[in-house]
């Protein structure tokens, strides 16, 4: 309950530090590293999300050892795959300063950081650990994790920024985190397990688990490598088409949508597991209905917060950072829509990887993400930092929900129209406050300081929370919602 706030609190407070302390060069350097790191993640070559579908069904089996043999294999797997992941590290380390524009005097801090942030990955085979917990529906101990990283990581960055380590002390920062992290998601998922390491060893792995495994690996690293080519490039195209310096501006105009969409990310997260669960029960029309209303809860709650969110973030800025540092109305505009279209897709794509269709997200993700990179480098050297954004939205445009509408009916047996009814409405009608908004605040100037900043966005996105609820909800659901929110106060 307390995550959202307080990351929040914990971003608008350390950000304008950072800044000071480190400036817009190694602030933005060290965005562009985190990017260009996860690259590395690939060599992981897809174990991720053939496990998730695996360890579903072990752990919804009545036999719990299936569980601990899946953790098993897994395990093992991550630290077959943990020389090849060092190794492209090395050579990683060797080219990047050959791709990115860095100041001599700065590349020295460079490299020592990328080693310390490489390092986080010999705690990769415990892993596993985290996707148990989610699959056993502890969401609840998988946010709590994650926020002690966030106030470790911030913690960090900031003592390390303030004594004047520059780069190599937010890369010492990034590592006790992740380090931290991964050795919580292992101590809170081995209690799920009996004795989880007995008895293994590489001739002891189970022959058939292992084949489930490796047999779903190409399709998962396929997935993966245009997933993370997608996600993870937007800070370096900005880095290397533009400077450095203005991933700055590029994050910063993100930031209160990019917080939003872990909190939106988190809805899709909690609800995949039970709703896939009603699946391998084979309970159908529970799993449709559950499906349904998890989208109109996303696309409702985003809604919410991005009406407030396009029509103040430039008031926003102006009040943490300064003008300067905001990226213009086509970035603005462009990250608000795309934040719920991606916490749809996220959700629809747990939803395909645990019932067993891994292979149906191939053909959009490869797709979307070649659209994706192609454009956001060409729209960058035309329009400047709006480009990868605007990049993604068409990529998903082209290769995303009507595709996708068209696996959930093909593939789970949910008809298109109900799924489609289930969220643009609310998109529209977003879309129709934001631009209402919009012509009422060019023609009135309101009084701007932190109060008004937050009475207006809160007022705001309460007003769009009510409307939805009186028009978008038919009279059954607002009579389970209502009574989800009772449920919620009297806690």
């Amino acid at each position: 309950m307390i995550k959202a706030p307080f990351t929040v609190i914990l971003g608008l407070v350390s950000t304008p530090l950072l800044l000071k302390w480190l400036g817009d060069d190694r602030v933005g350097l060290f965005k562009i590293l985190l990017e260009t790191i996860a690259y590395i993640g690939l060599m992981e070559l897809g174990l991720s999300f053939g496990l998730l579908n695996i360890l579903a069904k072990a752990c919804g089996s009545d036999a719990p050892s299936e569980a601990k043999k899946v953790m098993q294999v897994s395990i093992l797997a991550y630290v077959k795959v943990l020389p090849l992941m060092l190794l492209c590290s090395g050579i990683l380390f060797y080219f990047m300063p050959k791709i990115i524009h860095i100041q001599a005097g700065l590349l020295p801090e460079v490299l020592w950081c990328f080693v310390l942030i490489m390092l986080s990955y010999v705690f990769l085979p415990l892993s596993p650990f985290r996707m148990l917990l989610e699959v056993k529906q502890r969401a609840d101990i998988v946010n709590m994790i994650m926020l002690t990283q966030v106030i470790l990581l911030t913690a960090g960055n900031l003592f390390f920024a303030h004594l004047g380590y520059g780069l190599v002390g937010q890369g010492a920062a990034y590592l006790f985190a992740l380090s931290i992290t991964y050795i919580l998601f292992y101590t809170f998922g081995v209690r799920y397990l009996d004795r989880p390491f007995q008895g293994i060893s590489v001739a002891g792995a189970y022959k058939e688990i292992r084949e489930q495994l490796w047999q779903a690996r190409t399709k998962s690293f396929l997935l993966q490598v245009f997933n993370t080519l997608s996600v993870y490039t937007d800070n370096v195209v900005v880095g290397i088409v533009l400077l450095p310096k203005m991933v700055v501006p590029f994050i910063l105009t993100q930031k209160l949508a990019l917080l939003a969409q872990v909190q939106l990310n988190g809805v899709g997260n909690s609800a995949w597991a039970p709703v896939v669960d009603f699946f391998h029960k084979g309970e159908i029309e529970n799993f449709r209905s559950k499906l349904l209303e998890t989208n109109k809860i996303i696309v409702i709650l985003g809604m919410s917060a991005m009406v407030s969110i396009a029509l103040f973030n430039q008031h926003f800025l102006k009040l943490w950072v300064g003008d300067t540092y905001y990226g213009g109305p086509w970035l603005n505009y462009g990250v608000c829509l795309f934040v719920i279209l991606n916490a749809i897709i996220s959700f629809w794509g747990w939803i395909f990887v645990a019932t067993g269709n891994l292979g149906s997200q191939i053909f959009p993700t490869i797709g979307g993400s070649l659209i994706n990179i192609t454009v956001s480098i060409i729209l960058t050297m035309k329009i400047g930092i709006a480009g990868p954004i605007l990049g993604s939205l068409i990529a998903i445009m082209f290769t995303g929900p009507w595709y996708l509408f068209v696996l959930l009916h093909h593939r789970l047996k949910i008809p298109p129209g109900r799924c489609l009814m289930s969220v643009f409405p609310g998109l529209i009608m977003g879309g129709v406050i934001i631009y209402l908004g919009e012509k009422l605040l060019n023609h009135f100037t309101l009084p701007m300081n932190w109060f008004f900043l937050a009475f207006y966005m809160i007022t705001l996105s309460m007003f769009t929370l009510i409307s939805f609820y009186l028009l978008l909800l038919s009279k059954n659901e607002k009579k389970i919602w209502w009574l989800r929110i009772r449920g919620f106060i009297k806690k």
